[in-house]
């Protein structure tokens, strides 16, 4: 029936959220619910779900449309820093060029923040641009530059350190918000994955 916890979960968000904090977590909800198939999805631009290409999608903004057929709820921020190689020393971090992000994605936050810096003090951009903060915080633990991301990935890494940033425009916060089918949200299986996201969420930002 519909409070069993049951059937294929399709969640969809951009993969650094996808990959590097609801993956990690997932062996808990399989624990507790053996009779789900989570499918996780990772993508950059955002997938319908009007169309049905995912049953849950997680948003780094308050969502603009949908309607009444998806029902929104705001559960929680991330949190943003300057983050650079573990190697690379103090006096070297401000010289680093900025990475940031391809033409397509030049209007999220943590884009138009580094468009600002820049701007401000001159620095340079790297030649590399990306697409998702995934590729940015591999980038970045190569040595190839310093970017923006999220406390919530890059302060879990041993191989990164955030850079305390002076002066300037206070660093960027983006809310994350989580969307759903109106008329999906009272079945069993719909709920277990909500309330597994949120616990995970809340226990990334927080953690």
């Amino acid at each position: 029936g519909e409070a069993a916890v049951a059937g294929s979960v399709r969640v969809t968000s951009v993969p650094i959220i996808i990959n590097r904090i609801l993956a990690p977590g997932a062996g808990r909800l399989l624990r507790q619910h053996p009779d789900i198939e989570l499918e996780l999805v990772p993508e950059s631009r955002n997938l319908s779900l009007t169309r049905r290409e995912a049953d849950l999608a997680l948003r780094l903004a308050r969502p603009t449309t949908g309607g009444a057929q998806v029902k929104a709820k705001r559960i929680g921020e991330l949190a943003y820093s300057v983050v650079v190689s573990r190697d690379i020393g103090e006096a070297d971090a401000g010289r680093l060029p900025w990475i940031t992000y391809e033409d397509a994605m030049a209007h999220i936050a943590q884009a138009q923040w580094i468009a600002r810096e820049t701007r401000r003090t001159g620095a340079p951009l790297s030649g590399l641009r990306v697409a998702d903060g995934e590729t940015a915080l591999e980038a970045v633990a190569a040595g190839v530059g310093r970017s923006l991301l999220a406390d919530a990935v890059a302060g879990r890494r041993s191989d990164l350190r955030k850079v305390r940033h002076v002066g300037g425009q206070a660093l960027p916060r983006r809310e994350i918000w989580l969307l759903g089918h109106s008329d999906q949200m009272h079945l069993g299986r719909i709920r277990a994955v909500i309330d597994w996201i949120e616990e995970t969420i809340a226990h990334a930002v927080t953690g």
